[in-house]
Order: C-alpha cells, then structure tokens, then sequence
C-alpha cells in the first residue's frame, strides 16, 4: 500500500530533531575522544625515524627490491623478483602535509617530517603546546627535520628517478605535484643540506623524539656533511662544478663522520610492535624466501683468504663453508635446486642483519671513506687512494664485529692492495659493494 506524508508532518518531525539536538553541545560531536587534538614535535619525529626505517628495511623494499637489485641476496623458491617478473614497489602518495591522507609508503612520513618543519618556523600558526626545551630547540628541529627529508628524498630519487619533489607535500595546495627531474634534485639537496646545518644550535636542546642520535646535534653536523659527501659523488659526472664544491672543500671532510661511533642507524626493538618487519617476515610468518646470492659470495671468497666478513655476513651451510643460491633462476630451475638439498646447503643472512631487534642503517663511516678514496683518486684531494681504501675496508670490517688486526683480515686486506695496484677502481668498487650489504639502494 502506497504511503503518504503530509507536509505538516515532515514540519513537525523536523522541529522535533531540533529540540532533541538544541540541548547538546554540536561542537563536541567532531571531537575524537581517542586522540589527540594538537601536533606534538617528539611523536611527529620518532614516527617518521621508525617508519622510514622500516619502509627501506623490510620484506619490501629492500629483501624483495634493493637486495635483489644489488645481488647481495637471491630468492630461492620463488624468484620472481629476482628475475624482474614482478616488481611494483609504490612510493605511497605524494601529497600529504603530514596530517591528511595516511597511506603507507615513504611520502608519509615525509608528510610528518615537513610538518614538524612548519610548527618549528610558525608554530604560533598551530593548535601545539610546545615544553621549555622544544621551543628552545626548534631550529634544531627543524634542521633534523630537513636533513631526514633530503635523506628520504634521496632514496626516492635514487629508486625511481624524477620524482615529485618541489612541488610536493604541499596538501590540499597541490594534490597533483609536478615531477622534478632528478638532475635538478641532486643539487638542490646539497643546498637544503647546506641550510639545514646553518640552522643547527650545538648548545641547544636536540629533539626528545629522535631516533638516530638521540638529540645529539653535533651527530647530525656529521650526518649532514657525510651525506652531501655521498649525494656530490653521486653526481660527479652528470654535474662536476657542483659536485666539486663540495668534494674539494675540506670542511666538509672534517666535519663528517670520523668513526663507527657516528654511525647513523635506526634499531628496531624486541616488542611485537616495533621489531624488524625482516624478522616477522622470517620467524614470525615463517617464511624462507631468500638466500645468499652466489655472486656476492663469490667475490668475498675470490682471494686466497676470504672477506673475514662473510661470518657476519652469513650462516654456515651444513657443510661448514659459505655458499650463495645462483642469481636469477627461471621458478623450474630454482625450485628444482632448492628442492634437491637440505635447506642448510646454501648460506642464508646472517642473525644481525634478521634478528628482531635489527639496525636498519643509514649511513655508515666507512662509506665516508670510500668517498674520500675516490677523490683521492680523482685528484681532488689530497691523500693515498689506496691507503683510504685500506682505512675504509677495515673500518668495515670493525663495524661488522672483526678484528680488522686479525691475521686474516691482513692477509684479505693486502690482496685488495695488491689488486687495486693494477686496477683501482674495480677494487674501490668491489669492497664499497661488500661494505654497505644490507644497504642495497
């Protein structure tokens, strides 16, 4: 039966939800009772530090992206990334100012980072209520916040090529970023680098919620210079004067990292919430996808004494030796291989690098000295190449818990010599290579 509704009674059923509503406080209706209402700097920060780190040292990202491109390690049973079958790797949105869209992906936590840099130059401009310290230290603030950003982007940049960059993370002002082209983000990250650190105060407080030197800003001068260091070595031959600023100026070389203690990484924790997404995709799901690659072990076993590394590096194979699965199997193949040994016949990551509680690195000393060896080289600075090459191996090889004293690590150290004596650069590269492992991009 056909209903009908008199005006009169839609008039009095609407003045009737206005009384019901009339008593209520309509402005306590857009509150979230469970969370909080104002931006606060520390959370901001220690947010974008844990998910940066773990967008770059995962399960994506690097064991199925940088690793395989890098041919540190191999899939076993399944390679369809080591072959390039199958190989999306988004970015998440590019748009987010840090308080809109909350996708995964490293713009996100770019998104928070260019937030914490705008309340640290306005914060006047947000609903924040900053403590004694954290208004004493906002440019230190927004220095970190800068120099992780031109961290991030240079990952991204390096990954993918042009990105959006200068017209990025701006909100709702542009929800359709143009791309920069990669030539012109290379130097205009020296330069936000170069702003950044004139912002940085020694004598003021660091951030409470930083969780790669843990407030101390006179790491984040060292951080900062090392990187320019690698972003201008980088572009040495696509811009040589730009690269040359800054690989020429000895400033910079001494206000970069002087040792392992300078370190800059990320160490993920033990609890379920905030351990390595490597461990919960090997122990917790139980998957065993990857293996050593062959070519990687290979070249640390290429000399009559191995790379004393490879203990850290790998596990032993049942047969006591280190041995890599063979790179870039059709999925026959490498199921067929697997399947015909025990699972213990090919060497896996070592504990360090898959353990809950993981480092996911940065950037490392030794990659400071590997730079400074091929300016060396160059002709740019002053210095023995082959002697910083020396200094760079056997600074690695302490930061991988070796004694770089050891009569092996000599033995390993003088063929390298021997080797770069002949052909420098094959030499420089190959122990670069085995020393940022782990560090595939």
């Amino acid at each position: 039966m056909r209903r009908y509704f008199s005006s009169f009674g839609i008039l009095a059923g609407a003045l009737g939800l206005l009384m019901l509503v009339s008593g209520c406080d309509l402005a306590k209706m857009n509150d979230n009772p469970n969370a909080t209402a104002t931006a606060d700097l520390d959370a901001l920060l220690a947010n974008a530090h844990r998910d940066i780190s773990s967008n770059f040292y995962d399960d994506e990202y690097m064991m199925r992206g940088s690793n395989l491109l890098a041919q540190y390690t191999t899939q076993n049973f399944y390679p369809s990334e080591s072959t390039y079958s199958a190989f999306p790797r988004p970015w998440g949105t590019p748009v987010t100012s840090g308080a809109g869209i909350r996708e995964s992906g490293p713009y996100v936590s770019l998104g928070d980072l260019e937030r914490i840099r705008e309340i640290a130059v306005n914060p006047g401009n947000f609903n924040v209520t900053l403590s004694g310290t954290q208004e004493e230290g906002l440019a230190n603030y927004e220095a970190v916040a800068q120099i992780t950003k031109t961290f991030v982007f240079h990952r991204l940049t390096d990954f993918y090529g042009d990105i959006p960059y200068a017209e990025a993370l701006k909100g709702s002002e542009s929800f359709s970023p143009a791309y920069t082209p990669q030539s012109e983000i290379y130097p205009a990250m020296i330069d936000t680098l170069d702003a950044a650190l004139g912002k940085i105060d020694t004598d003021a407080p660091g951030p409470e919620g930083d969780f790669i030197y843990q407030g101390e800003m006179a790491d984040w001068v060292k951080f900062a210079n090392s990187l320019k260091l690698r972003i201008a070595m980088r572009m040495y031959d696509a811009n040589q004067s730009k690269a040359e600023s800054v690989l020429t100026d000895a400033s910079v070389y001494a206000d970069a990292m002087q040792s392992n203690d300078d370190n800059a990484f990320f160490r993920f924790q033990n609890s379920a919430e905030h351990r390595s997404d490597i461990y919960e995709n090997r122990f917790v799901a139980g998957r065993d996808d990857f293996d050593a690659a062959d070519r990687f072990v290979n070249a640390m076993m290429q000399y009559g004494t191995n790379d004393p590394r490879m203990a850290t590096y790998f596990t032993e194979t049942n047969d006591e030796t280190y041995r890599g699965f063979p790179f870039g199997l059709q999925q026959a193949d490498a199921q067929s291989l697997y399947s015909s040994f025990p699972s213990e016949y090919f060497s896996r990551p070592g504990e360090r690098l898959v353990k809950a509680d993981a480092m996911a690195m940065w950037m490392n000393y030794d990659e400071v000295l590997f730079i400074r060896a091929e300016a060396a080289e160059k002709g740019l600075i002053s210095g023995d190449p082959v002697n910083l090459l020396e200094d760079a191996m056997r600074a690695s090889m302490r930061w991988w818990d070796v004694d770089d004293q050891s009569s092996q690590a000599d033995a390993y150290v003088n063929a390298v010599r021997s080797d770069a004596g002949s052909d420098y650069y094959q030499a420089l590269g190959e122990q670069k290579w085995i020393a940022l492992y782990f560090q595939g991009l």
